[in-house]
C-alpha cells in the first residue's frame, strides 16, 4: 500500500461560519492555512448571482450589505490555477 504526504497547505482551515456582528468574533471570512494574496475569491448568494469578487483576496469579505445565509464561495489560486468550491454561512 503506498503512503500519501500530506502538507498543511493541503488541508486548508476554511470557516463555515461567520459572525459579522461587531463583536470581533468571526467577523471576516479569514483563508487561514492559504497565503490569501495568492487567491481568487468569487461569493455567490444562494441563487447564483455573484455578489463579491477580489482578486488577492486580503481576508476581509463581512458580507456587508447582505442578509443572514448561505452563501457559496470560488477561490483560484492566482499561480497554479487550483480552484477550491465551498459554502459559508453568515448569521449576525
Amino acid at each position: 500500500m503506498a503512503s500519501i504526504k500530506l502538507l498543511a497547505t493541503d488541508c486548508p482551515n476554511l470557516p463555515n461560519i461567520i459572525t459579522p456582528n461587531g463583536d470581533d468574533f468571526n467577523q471576516y471570512f479569514m483563508l487561514r492555512g492559504l497565503n490569501a494574496p495568492d487567491w481568487t475569491l468569487h461569493m455567490y448568494n444562494r441563487w447564483g448571482r455573484k455578489i463579491y469578487s477580489q482578486q488577492q483576496y486580503d481576508n476581509t469579505w463581512d458580507a456587508i450589505g447582505q442578509p443572514d445565509g448561505v452563501y457559496y464561495y470560488l477561490l483560484t489560486n492566482t499561480k497554479t490555477g487550483q480552484k477550491i468550491k465551498g459554502w459559508v454561512e453568515v448569521r449576525r
